[in-house]
């Protein structure tokens, strides 16, 4: 039998609860209720160093979700406030499937243009076509320079990629040009990881 985060098996043989886990477990559930994301609740386990249930840094989407829905920790935080949980939940997916996008404004490629910047050096990343045709994301300094480019940043992005993991941040299925222009101060991409920046709130990190 698998034990849920924030339970534990006593010597006995005897389910009972993780005192110290149990804490993180009510901050996630109050957080949600306070109406952050599930992004931003991941955003803040991993600034604040809460490890994961799988041991790691970060916290997934998906495992913070499957916490919030998991009736095994009805009593752990008490039933009123699961059901609260419940009832914030089904009004996210009703907004979000009830709420049509209005159409853009802005241009994708112009808005990451404007935002997307290397974590080494500051310079903008350019948009690059391949030869096969997928669409790029490098370093200014390293496409302009090559190998005699000051910035030792050689990373680049899928074009695919930073507008799905921006899609994530924002937990819509399309990526929306207008939603990135009014809401991004900047995304910073390096070697192992790409950061956005917010013009407000804590700052959202993925690793690649």
């Amino acid at each position: 039998m698998i034990i849920p985060y924030g339970y534990l098996k006593d010597i006995s043989g005897e389910i009972r609860i993780d005192e110290e886990k149990a804490k993180t477990v009510r901050l996630i559930y109050n957080l949600y209720l306070e109406g952050l994301s599930l992004n931003r609740i991941a955003a803040y386990l991993f600034n604040e160093k809460f490890v994961s249930p799988s041991g790691k840094s970060r916290w997934t989407v998906q495992t913070i979700d499957n916490l919030i829905s998991n009736e095994k920790y009805i009593y752990m935080i008490t039933p009123e406030l699961y059901a609260k949980a419940q009832l914030e939940k089904q009004k996210r997916t009703n907004k979000s499937a009830d709420n049509k996008r209005k159409t853009v404004r802005y241009n994708s490629n112009d808005v990451l243009s404007g935002l997307l910047v290397c974590g080494e050096c500051g310079k903008n990343y350019r948009r690059i076509t391949r030869k096969d045709g997928k669409i790029v994301w490098r370093c200014a300094d390293r496409v302009e320079n090559g190998k005699q480019a000051v910035c030792q940043n050689n990373h680049f992005i899928l074009e695919c990629q930073a507008k799905r993991i921006i899609c994530d941040y924002f937990e819509i299925d399309q990526f929306d040009a207008s939603t990135v222009k009014d809401s991004v101060e900047r995304i910073e991409i390096s070697a192992n990881e790409i950061v956005i920046i917010p013009k407000s709130e804590q700052c959202f990190g993925i690793a690649l």
